[in-house]
């Protein structure tokens, strides 16, 4: 039979969580399916978990090193044999339907990539306390075509978002393939909602589904960890994005972009006034602020954000 979703996982230091992941994946009501575990080079037993994980449906690679996730994803694509690649983190897990449900929508849109919402988990425990769809304040009800402008929008620093780039897309191998793409191995943090754009600046069909098939476990110590290195990281890649020939054609989607990169580095000047101010550093904090006059603005923003909510806010 040949295989149908070909499911990657890259893998670093990740011993309690990696055999409930792969076999989360195993367990899919989609009976075509394999996993493809690339070890990271972690330092614990994560690669003995994955060898004891490996059969007709389970193959196991190693890094050289820790080449970080995008390099271990690249790996894995290079790899499958499937006509869909899924992408499913280390310490996360999939409901037994996810795939079922996602390829369903696929081929009923013409989708070249899919996301679903996501259950969120605290460390240590099942059972999610919301979503991330949720935690925008609007979540949806009904399936979405999203357009490229829809999805940077969504992705908003500092206020109640979508978030459409943190999803773990169903992807058509075609559609990477044609356009030769692949995860930008000096992104680490975004390299989905990196990829994702990417997609779609080159005509990708962007569907997303209200319901959440996918549980991300929230945990300290998390390549996301570290609120300003994290806005740092975003306002890099989103420069980086800005500058390619390919986003620069897409009129609009520049425009978004640069919207974005703006209030991205009004989101880091907030965090760093914030710290500041809280380590008695005022001198400092005053020179944030003068430096950056928008984090004022910004500021005021959240502040009505967190007072109101994101559904009185309007585009917020």
């Amino acid at each position: 039979m040949s295989v149908r979703v070909s499911v990657i996982v890259p893998a670093y230091n990740v011993e309690p969580y990696l055999r409930r992941a792969v076999t989360s994946a195993l367990g899919q009501t989609e009976p075509s399916v394999e996993i493809l575990v690339v070890d990271d080079g972690s330092t614990d037993g994560t690669l003995a978990v994955a060898r004891s994980l490996e059969g007709p449906r389970v193959r196991v690679f190693e890094s050289e090193g820790n080449l970080g996730p995008s390099a271990a994803r690249n790996r894995a694509i290079e790899a499958a044999q499937g006509e869909w690649v899924a992408v499913l983190d280390a310490d996360d897990w999939y409901a037994p339907v996810r795939l079922a449900r996602l390829l369903a929508v696929a081929y009923e849109e013409a989708a070249d990539l899919v996301i679903d919402d996501q259950h969120i988990v605290a460390d240590g425990d099942d059972r999610p306390f919301t979503t991330q769809f949720e935690t925008s304040g609007t979540p949806l009800t009904e399936r979405q075509i999203v357009d490229p402008v829809a999805f940077v929008r969504s992705n908003r620093p500092g206020f109640g978002s979508l978030r459409y780039g943190s999803g773990k897309a169903l992807m058509r191998r075609a559609f990477l393939d044609a356009h030769v793409l692949r995860y930008d191995e000096r992104v680490r943090g975004v390299e989905d909602s990196v990829l994702y754009v990417r997609c779609l600046a080159r005509g990708a069909r962007f569907v997303v589904v209200p319901e959440a098939y996918y549980y991300r476990r929230k945990r300290e110590g998390s390549i996301t960890a570290g609120l300003i290195r994290m806005i740092e990281n975003d306002v890099d890649v989103n420069a980086l994005v800005l500058e390619e020939p390919e986003i620069q054609a897409v009129p609009e989607l520049a425009e978004a972009l640069r919207e974005r990169l703006a209030e991205a580095r009004s989101h880091l000047a907030y965090q760093r006034l914030l710290a500041a101010a809280r380590s008695g550093a005022f001198g400092e904090a005053v020179a944030v602020a003068a430096g950056h006059p928008a984090v004022v603005p910004f500021g005021v923003r959240k502040l009505a954000h967190r007072l109101v909510g994101p559904g009185r806010l309007g585009a917020d």
